[in-house]
Order: structure tokens, then sequence, then C-alpha cells
């Protein structure tokens, strides 16, 4: 399931080994995400073949007076060249 995604985030992240990306995305599927909020990120697909992404993480925090407080990280995108987009 995650092969197309380790294959994008160790080609655009060279520091990190695809292990270490599997087993990222092994914790994220275990990992309780709030309803409405995405899973992963988003995957961009051409033709069926994942060509980009970006992984976003959200937590949701116990603050003062027990409220919650949703807090969210995202990886810049990875995507080979080809599938840019030019912001204008």
């Amino acid at each position: 399931m995650f092969d197309g995604m380790v294959n994008l985030l160790s080609s655009g992240f060279r520091g990190r080994t695809r292990g270490c990306w599997r087993n990222a995305l092994k914790r994220l599927s275990e990992h309780l995400t709030r309803p409405g909020l995405p899973k992963y990120g988003y995957l961009l697909e051409c033709k069926g073949t994942p060509v980009g992404l970006s992984l976003l993480i959200f937590l949701s925090l116990l603050v003062r007076f027990l409220r919650t407080k949703i807090v969210g990280a995202i990886t810049p995108g990875s995507h080979p060249p080809e599938f840019a987009v030019a912001l204008d």
C-alpha cells in the first residue's frame, strides 16, 4: 500500500532510508486521526501512478481546562521536477 509513497519520500528526502519512511507510514497508520482530517496527507497521481505527495500529521492536544487544541505539521511537497506546479 505504501510503496509509491515510500518511493517518493525516499527520493525527495535523501537523508532518510526507505525503511525509515516505511516505519513512519506504518506508525501513521496506527495513529488515531480526528474525523475530517487527512490520515496521511495528500497524494498526487498521474494515470494511477503516485507522482507527488505532502505528508500532513495532526495531533489533538489537551490544554488548560480540558480544552482540545489541534496542531499540525506538513512536509514540503515531494515530486519529480516534471510534475512541479508553477504558482504565479
